[in-house]
């Protein structure tokens, strides 16, 4: 028989379950385990000052220029402030706040390598990926890890990432991890093709310059300088690869060109169009992996034309100055460390002609 005190015990049992369903039962556990990744993100976006990466032995950080309104370009530190891919930052960061959480995992440490969310390093494929503001507090910390291998309730693989407070989870949405710095770099610096260039000069450590020149569009380059007989290699040095050293160039690092002021170069290599840009590309050694600099100046050109008045197909002033700008913009203060396979690089420069072929033999 149930007497006045278990009656109470009873009804005082039901409110507390009905309690527990509304505010922290299966609802709120639910509500908790779904939703955005980084709550707030997408509304605050602009308050992100730098970006951190790790992935394997690399780590690198896109700060913000001009941070402090949220606005300006972004700049790899690492590479003394050069311009990056403002996209690709801005890409990332929109990617992150669109992330939603599809379910907790473990939230034991030594079962993060399960789901390739052990600490990034060179021994780990996970990616580290810090936010912060600009007075260097995190925003966010995340880990982030393998793909999970069945797909999503959506149909869509979802990825596993951990939060700064050691929890982890499945989550839903596409992100596009850089595999190094050089993925977020401005490229390529320049596109100027090789049949704008009308003139070539070439100046290597202790000897006098090598001018070429060709008087219009469509012939080839003929050497104007004397050249002593020691120097008759120079006849040999292939002008349609010097001529293409800017056609898509591409870089591998930036520094400041300050740290080469004590160095000595190993030569100079001085492009102008037909059109009036002129740029002139140091070399500084190792001769095989050379940093390079760049000095650029533009004075306006009359295009040429054809004995009809028609143009020549080259850039208008206007295009060719805007040209000038943006290229200035990611060289002025910059040593740049060439892609491999850039023509015209220093190793280049001293290709001998073949010797002539000995009749007699």
């Amino acid at each position: 028989m149930t007497g006045p005190r278990s009656a109470l015990a009873i009804t005082v049992l039901a409110v507390a379950a009905w309690a527990w369903l509304l505010a922290d039962g299966p609802q709120a556990q639910v509500a908790e385990a779904t939703g955005p990744l980084l709550p707030g993100l997408a509304d605050d976006v602009a308050e992100v000052a730098a970006v951190q990466v790790t992935r394997g032995d690399t780590a690198w950080t896109a700060r913000r220029d001009g941070a402090e309104d949220g606005e300006g370009g972004w700049q790899l530190a690492e590479f003394g402030d050069h311009p990056a891919t403002g996209s690709a930052v801005d890409r990332l960061l929109a990617e992150l706040a669109a992330l939603t959480r599809l379910g907790p995992r473990t939230a034991l440490p030594q079962r993060y390598a399960l789901l390739g969310l052990d600490d990034p390093g060179p021994d780990s494929d996970a990616v580290g990926v810090r936010l912060l503001d600009d007075a260097g507090e995190p925003l966010a910390d995340l880990v982030l890890g393998d793909r999970q291998r069945t797909g999503t309730w959506l149909g869509t693989p979802g990825r596993y990432i951990r939060t700064g407070d050691g929890r982890t989870w499945l989550t839903e949405g596409s992100v596009t991890l850089p595999d190094s710095p050089v993925d977020w770099l401005v490229q390529p610096l320049a596109t100027v093709a090789p049949a704008r260039i009308s003139r070539l000069e070439l100046t290597e450590a202790g000897e006098p310059p090598l001018i070429w020149r060709r008087p219009r569009l469509g012939v080839g380059f003929a050497l104007v300088t004397d050249a002593p007989a020691d120097r008759l290699v120079a006849a040999g040095i292939d002008t349609d690869r010097l001529a293409g050293l800017l056609a898509d160039f591409r870089i591998t690092a930036a520094r400041p060109a300050a740290d080469l002021v004590e160095a000595e170069p190993l030569g100079t290599l001085a492009l102008e169009t037909f059109d009036g840009l002129r740029i002139t590309v140091t070399a500084y050694g190792p001769a095989r992996r050379p940093w390079l600099t760049l000095a650029l100046t533009f004075a306006p050109l009359p295009l040429p034309t054809t004995p009809a008045g028609e143009a020549l197909g080259l850039q208008t002033p206007d295009i060719t100055g805007q040209e000038a700008l943006r290229l200035r913009a990611v060289t002025a203060g910059f040593a740049l460390a060439p892609a491999p396979g850039t023509p015209g690089l220093p190793r280049d420069w001293p290709t001998p002609v073949p010797p002539p072929a000995d009749p007699w033999r």
